[in-house]
This record gives C-alpha cells, sequence and structure tokens, in this order.
C-alpha cells in the first residue's frame, strides 16, 4: 500500500487539479474574485485531504488588516503551493512563470483568473509584469511569489532574485514572509510521486516598505533581511 499511494495521489493531483480548474473557467464570466478565491483554497484543501496530508500553521493569529500583502515564501516542492492557498486566511493572486499557461485547462485557468504571468525569458516583458503585479497589490489584491525564483533542491533557502524587490518597493505595501518545511518529502522536485505526509509553515511578521529607499542599496537591504526571515521561518527557529 505504501508504494501505491503516491500513484494514487499522483493521478487524484492531476484529476482534482483538472477539475477545480474547469470549475474555475465556469465561475470566470462573474467576474468575482471571491468565487475563484473560494475556488482556489477549495482546490488546495481537497487535493492536500485526498492526498494525506496535514498542514501544522503557526503565525495565523495576527490581524492580516493592511489592505494587501506581497507574501513571499521559500520554495522547495510544487506541493507549497496548495499549503498556501489552503491556510492562508486572505485572497491571494499568484506569480507564475509563462509556461504553466500553456497547460490544458488549468493554464487557461491561472491566465485567466488574475496571476500575474512573467515571461523570464524578456527582460521587457518581466518588468512590464512586475508593473502589472504592483498595480495589483495596490488595488488591494494579495499576491504570493517565491523570491528565490525556482525550487530548492537542498532544502535550503537560495539566492534571492532582483525583481521581487523591485517589486516591493514600486507596490509600497507589507511583504508578509512565510516559510515551509516539508513539502519535498511530500513531493520532492524531479519527482512524481505524491507521498502522505505532514508540512509546517509559519508565518512571519509583516516587513514594512513604506519608509525604504527605492535604490541599489535599499533593495539589497531589504532582500537580505528578507532572507534573514525565510530562513529562520522554514528552519522553524524561534516559534512556538
Amino acid at each position: 500500500m505504501t508504494t501505491v499511494r503516491p500513484f494514487f495521489n499522483a493521478l487524484a493531483v492531476g484529476g482534482l487539479t483538472t477539475a477545480w480548474s474547469s470549475l474555475a473557467l465556469g465561475v470566470l464570466p462573474l467576474r468575482n474574485p471571491r468565487a475563484t478565491g473560494w475556488v482556489a483554497k477549495r482546490w488546495a484543501q481537497s487535493v492536500l485531504s485526498t492526498c494525506g496530508v496535514e498542514v501544522l500553521a503557526t503565525g495565523l493569529d495576527q490581524p492580516f488588516d493592511a489592505p494587501s500583502y506581497l507574501v513571499m515564501a521559500n520554495h522547495v516542492s510544487l506541493f507549497d503551493v496548495p499549503a498556501l492557498y489552503a491556510v492562508m486566511p486572505f485572497e491571494m493572486k499568484a506569480i507564475a512563470k509563462k509556461e504553466l499557461t500553456y497547460i490544458p485547462v488549468f493554464g487557461w485557468a491561472l491566465a485567466l483568473g488574475g496571476a500575474v504571468v512573467v515571461d523570464r525569458k524578456s527582460r521587457a516583458r518581466a518588468i512590464a509584469s512586475i508593473d502589472r503585479a504592483a498595480e495589483t497589490i495596490r488595488a488591494g489584491q494579495s499576491v504570493l511569489m517565491f523570491p528565490e525564483g525556482t525550487r530548492s533542491t537542498t532544502g535550503t533557502l537560495g539566492s534571492l532574485k532582483k525583481g521581487p524587490f523591485h517589486l516591493a518597493l514600486a507596490a509600497r505595501v507589507p511583504i508578509l514572509p512565510v516559510g515551509l518545511r516539508g513539502t519535498a518529502a511530500v513531493l520532492a522536485k524531479g519527482d512524481w510521486r505524491v507521498h502522505p505526509g505532514t508540512i509546517q509553515l509559519a508565518v512571519g511578521n509583516p516587513i514594512f516598505t513604506e519608509d525604504r529607499e527605492d535604490s541599489e542599496a535599499g533593495r539589497a537591504a531589504l532582500s537580505a533581511e528578507v532572507a534573514e526571515t525565510l530562513g529562520q521561518l522554514a528552519s522553524m527557529r524561534n516559534r512556538s
């Protein structure tokens, strides 16, 4: 059973993602962000429960009283995404690479549902994506991104890209750092088998950007602060 379940879990993830993406396409004509947010949360929760994955979250007792946040999380697994969508108490739009929009049904729902799509092969289009993301956040919609830009294969935090901090200082909204641990044991990078398990998720205190200097030095200082915070959260240090 232990060798068979990861196979069936993988099939279940594909089926559930297609089904919920189809529903998302169905509610898009309503032009109701709450409807698409509801679909995203239910998709995430159904994937986790079906695969036998539990998320243990800390830091959710904060007031979360800002109009919107730029949520930054460490990235080690594709299961980081459902873990975040399942437990975060507000709606989020994702920043997603363009290649994901080519996936039938899921990619269509992702693009049409308001995700900020980034073409990493074109610097000009990537900059335009940052501008669109900043407009989205300033309009009151929280955005989720992984500042490493790719999944870590070592389990430790990789170097952070510059783009997220251009975005943070363009939008001037709080950064909400989130650390994830245990997702690679559920689904490792380069693997397709989905294992039951427990994911730990720690939400840190907001990092405010209003008074930060929008310069190379200011962005570097902000990046260093976020990297230190994410490293602590992902290792679950200093958590009660």
